[in-house]
């Protein structure tokens, strides 16, 4: 498996959602935390499939897509970035943002398999 590692996104202080980060180079594999983070805020996830509308992450419950974090760890993500034009990162949820208090600069590991492959991977066997 080949791996690419983006620095990006930034949440810019006094903000709590980060700038874009393209991620078409492969899919999302893992994201680094910065070094310093305020409070023990969970991240979530905004996606787009075009780069323009973003839309935020829910499982299939209905719940919002949070994962807590601390300060310089490697957040492992699952399949559900791996279809994606581009992403932004939050601190807190889309109802409870927590605002970052310096910036924070985050990095992205990218699987870069091709998708054709991806989708082989996961694709039910014919009969």
């Amino acid at each position: 498996m080949a791996m690419l590692v983006l620095t990006g996104p930034t949440i810019s202080k006094g903000k709590s959602l980060s700038n874009i980060l393209n991620v078409t180079s492969g899919g999302i594999y893992r994201v680094v935390m910065p070094p310093l983070w305020t409070k023990a805020a969970v991240i979530t996830f905004q996606l787009s499939y075009d780069g323009v509308d973003f839309y935020n992450v829910y499982d299939r419950s209905g719940e919002e897509t949070a994962m807590r974090c601390i300060q310089q760890s490697v957040v492992p993500i699952g399949e559900y970035l791996f279809y994606i034009h581009s992403l932004k990162i939050r601190s807190g949820t889309h109802r409870e943002p927590v605002v970052q208090e310096e910036d924070r600069v985050f990095k992205v590991v990218l699987e870069t398999k091709t998708r054709y492959e991806v989708a082989q991977e996961h694709a039910e066997p014919q009969p």
